[in-house]
């Protein structure tokens, strides 16, 4: 028997998120109805359940098994997809599952482009002379190394560490000091890469570089080199945005995630090739003083508790 259309108190559309503007009624087949008076959703409207930032972006890479994503914001994260779920004791590489049934095992660094940022205002330059600074320098920024824990690092879990700065001389250049830093970034970075391949990750296919220090030719050069593969930057800059458009669309579609990728052409864009670089040595050089800028964290911190 069809009922009058209240409200329920307290209700939040799952649509809009507004609350106390869903009501309900019973129709003529004894049916209970749902309405939002604020947007017009409906029962009849499909819903895609959501997800997280990272799972999203996953999404909107069309991140295959193999593939690897390296996400370049304030902070860092990599991450890849993997059919089984991953347990780390040490805590450096977090669990997580992604949005499609599947797994996708992250590692998140604290300092990303904020390293770099903070080296640029010692130069007293903006972004773009930035980058043109660390283009000019040669891969291996004249020896010196910078471990980038400026405010405490997340991975490692070094809560109090500070940036160490390492094999500076008299004839020291602006170039490589700005190379140094975006080298110490992507170092940090592919440590965590590492972490991912020790607990059974096998990067076999695609390297994304996203976010917003994927779009410095600088970061993009030093990633391809010290990776030693050629990465993929994505014409599309807004990943996670896509990663909900891909939900939706399979929602309503019912094609598959993977069908939408490749309609879609998702993570298509700029392909930087690496050079011949000596990334091991940049990256043990790099790896030797990281473990040693640790060892005096606890003398030389101001924050440490007594």
């Amino acid at each position: 028997m069809a009922s009058p259309k209240r409200f329920i108190a307290g209700a939040v559309c799952p649509r809009c998120a507004e609350m106390d503007k869903i009501r309900m009624h019973t129709t003529d087949d004894d049916q209970q109805v749902r309405e939002c008076v604020a947007c017009g959703f409906t029962d009849d409207t499909p819903v895609a359940i959501g997800t997280g930032d990272n799972m999203a972006a996953a999404l909107g890479l069309g991140l295959r098994r193999g593939d690897v994503a390296i996400s370049l914001g304030t902070s860092g994260t990599v991450y890849a997809i993997t059919s089984g779920s991953t347990h780390d004791a040490t805590g450096a590489v977090a669990g997580f599952a992604d949005a499609t049934g599947a797994f996708l095992p992250l590692v998140c660094t604290l300092n990303a482009t904020k390293a770099t940022d903070s080296i640029r205002r010692l130069l007293g330059v903006d972004l773009a002379e930035f980058n043109d600074l660390a283009l000019k320098a040669a891969p291996g920024s004249e020896g010196m190394v910078l471990v980038p824990y400026f405010d405490g690092e997340r991975t490692p879990n070094r809560p109090l560490a500070s940036a160490a700065l390492t094999g500076m001389r008299s004839d020291v250049s602006r170039e490589a000091l700005a190379l140094a830093a975006v080298e110490g970034v992507v170092c940090g970075l592919l440590e965590g890469l590492d972490a991912l391949i020790d607990l059974g990750v096998e990067p076999t296919g695609r390297y994304f570089l996203i976010g917003g220090g994927s779009r410095s030719t600088a970061f993009q050069r030093a990633a391809a080199d010290l990776i030693g593969d050629e990465i993929q930057v994505p014409a599309n800059d807004q990943a996670v945005a896509s990663g909900a458009c891909v939900q939706a669309a399979a929602l309503i579609s019912g094609q598959s995630f993977a069908e939408i990728a490749d309609r879609w052409e998702l993570g298509a864009g700029l392909r930087v090739t690496p050079n011949d670089v000596d990334r091991l040595g940049i990256r043990s050089r790099y790896k030797a003083m990281a473990e040693q800028s640790l060892s005096f964290e606890e003398l030389e911190s101001p924050l440490r508790v007594e």
